[in-house]
């Protein structure tokens, strides 16, 4: 297992920006994951009031099948004491794990440090009405929630697990279909941004806190078409791209939608 994680790292070294291969988190993940699945390395680059940050470079990999949320589940407890799981396992048990129809399980990294690094687990569950009403009583679900039910939506439990300890959920809808969907998404959004978003292959909706503005994400093969839909001025089109790759995913705020002035994204690159 030691010579494969080593092989696998030196095939990503290059891909890797400065000395990020270096990351004692990334060799732990590593280790926990069956290096025979199809990792996916994927970049990312935020954008919020002019502040550009550095490109973050992701590792994971998607699973159709549901049993494999109970092995990740497990992964989770061996990544040491820097990884806090227990939020985790505590909302799935009270949410059980049967309609589970999709997880994707990764790591990100900001530095070279472990300080730097947060473990990912996004579980996305079937459209299934006990589901659905699972997770708008629990506790940490946002209060917005209830507006996106429907049979047309997917419910996704999103899990950043901090290097220090610190474990945050997020609550994610998605529209696999989105042109299906339309109806509520002018309802929630708006006619005019409805009608765009339906002609993506997928629509989320997040949110980053609480009482804060929604993100909406577009996820298209080039992601970049969504841009023009704002006064892009300050914008810099080289931000849109890595390695001559389009963004796949692009989000910004509700309200910047709306108001089609761009100040805050976020873009997504996928690479393998």
């Amino acid at each position: 297992m030691q010579r494969d994680v080593d092989v696998l790292l030196a095939d990503r070294e290059t891909l890797f920006p400065g000395e990020l291969s270096l990351n004692p988190c990334l060799r732990q993940w590593l280790g926990q994951v069956a290096l025979d699945q199809d990792i996916q390395l994927e970049f990312s680059r935020k954008v919020s009031a002019g502040h550009v940050s550095q490109y973050r470079p992701s590792l994971g990999f998607v699973e159709r099948v549901p049993h494999h949320l109970g092995r990740c589940l497990a992964r989770l407890q061996h990544y040491g004491a820097g990884f806090d799981d227990a939020p985790v396992q505590r909302f799935f048990k009270a949410i059980g794990t049967t309609w589970a129809d999709l997880l994707i399980h990764g790591i990100e990294l900001g530095g070279v440090s472990a300080e730097e690094t947060r473990i990912k687990l996004h579980v996305r569950f079937a459209n299934r009405p006990e589901i659905e009403r699972a997770l708008l009583d629990h506790p940490d679900r946002h209060p917005d929630l209830h507006r996106f039910a429907s049979r047309l939506t997917c419910h996704t439990a999103g899990f950043d697990l901090f290097h220090g300890g610190v474990t945050r959920m997020r609550n994610y809808v998605s529209f696999p279909r989105p042109r299906l969907a339309l109806g509520l998404l002018e309802r929630e959004l708006g006619s005019e941004i409805a009608q765009v978003l339906a002609q993506a292959e997928g629509v989320w909706i997040t949110w980053k806190d609480q009482t804060g503005d929604p993100f909406v994400y577009a996820v298209d093969a080039d992601a970049t078409r969504y841009v023009r839909l704002f006064d892009v001025q300050g914008v810099n089109p080289e931000h849109l791209f890595h390695r001559r790759q389009p963004a796949y995913i692009f989000g910004a705020p509700l309200s910047q939608w709306r108001a089609r002035v761009l100040s805050d994204y976020n873009a997504y690159f996928m690479l393998r």
